[in-house]
């Protein structure tokens, strides 16, 4: 990762302590927790534990609609740019949760982008948003993917 994309993150989820994290790659997993002192919602085993299935795919989509059914305002750390450590799961977290948010009627909107000190985006907070008017002129919508 990128020290000045995590502080960033750091800095925002100081500032805007409201939501759950929710962490999708095992590289980042206790940097929410360490920067803020507040718990995150841990995925990579549930995710890795679809890699022994044959549609793992499938299976990863599945654990994501249940966490947006169990934590409904939950926000996703995702990773932007992977990185050979990066593990599949962590490398396709936006479009398996933008596969879940559709199968739930919603979408998925970026709340926050963080990137190095040249610019390149590396991580990004997300929300699924179901059920509200999709019109609001403050929303970012990710494409989908």
């Amino acid at each position: 990762m990128n020290l000045a994309a995590e502080r960033a993150l750091g800095d925002y989820l100081q500032r805007n302590p409201d939501r759950r994290v929710a962490v999708m790659s095992y590289n980042l997993e206790g940097l929410p927790d360490a920067l803020t002192g507040r718990p995150a919602l841990r995925l990579y085993s549930a995710l890795i534990g679809c890699a022994s299935v044959s549609d793992s795919e499938r299976c990863e989509r599945d654990v994501l609609t249940a966490m947006i059914t169990a934590e409904p305002s939950a926000r996703y750390l995702i990773v932007l740019r992977g990185t050979p450590m990066d593990e599949p799961p962590a490398v396709r977290a936006l479009a398996t949760i933008q596969e879940a948010a559709r199968s739930l009627g919603g979408r998925v909107r970026e709340e926050a982008r963080f990137e190095t000190p040249q610019g390149v985006p590396v991580l990004a907070l997300v929300v699924v948003e179901r059920g509200t008017d999709h019109s609001t002129a403050d929303s970012r919508e990710v494409p989908q993917t």
